[in-house]
C-alpha cells in the first residue's frame, strides 16, 4: 500500500513502476486519498511499514507497528534513531538506514553543505534527493526489512 499527499503523486508513480517488476505484489495506491485518521488506522493495522523519515515513521512507532525508514543526514539524531529510556523489550522501535557522506549532519545549513558537499547543494536546489538519501542502498533496506520479518515472525 502506498500512502502520501496529493503532491506526492509523482513519487508514488515512481514507486509503483519499481514494484511492478515484482509480479507477486498487489499494489494499492492511496496517495492523496486519505485523511490523517485514515493514515493512522492503516499504519496501525499494518504488519510492517517502510517509509522515509516522515510522520508515517512516528505514527508506526506510536501504534507499535514495526517500521524501517530511510533517514537523511541533515538532522540525524534529532528524530531518528529513537533513543528511549525504559524501552520494553519486544516493542518495535523504528529501524533506520542512512548513508554517511561529507555533509552528514549539515542541519540544512547552506554554508555547511556548500563547504562539505556542493553536489548535495545542487540536488537540494533542483528538488531531487540529496546524496545522503541517494547513497542508501537496496541491500541496507532489505537487511532491515528481513530483520523485522524474522524478529516479529511476519512470514
Amino acid at each position: 500500500m502506498i500512502l502520501g499527499t496529493r503532491s506526492e503523486q509523482g513519487i508514488s508513480e515512481s514507486v509503483k513502476r519499481c514494484l511492478n517488476a515484482v509480479p507477486s505484489i498487489l499494489i494499492i495506491d492511496l496517495t492523496g486519498k486519505t485523511s490523517v485518521s485514515d493514515v493512522i488506522d492503516i499504519i496501525g493495522n499494518a504488519k510492517l511499514v517502510v517509509a522515509n523519515d516522515s510522520s508515517g515513521v512516528h505514527i508506526a512507532a506510536a501504534t507499535r507497528t514495526p517500521v524501517v525508514a530511510t533517514v537523511g543526514g541533515w538532522l540525524y539524531g534529532r528524530f531518528l534513531p529513537y533513543h528511549i529510556e525504559n524501552h520494553h523489550s519486544g516493542e518495535p522501535l523504528p529501524l533506520e538506514a542512512h548513508a554517511t557522506v561529507p555533509c552528514f549532519r549539515c542541519k540544512w545549513v547552506y554554508n555547511t553543505i556548500l563547504r562539505d558537499n556542493s553536489e548535495c547543494l545542487h540536488s537540494w536546489e533542483r528538488d531531487i534527493p540529496c546524496i545522503c538519501i541517494e547513497k542508501i542502498t537496496y541491500e541496507q533496506m532489505e537487511e532491515l526489512v528481513d530483520r523485522v520479518i524474522d524478529t516479529y515472525v511476519l512470514c
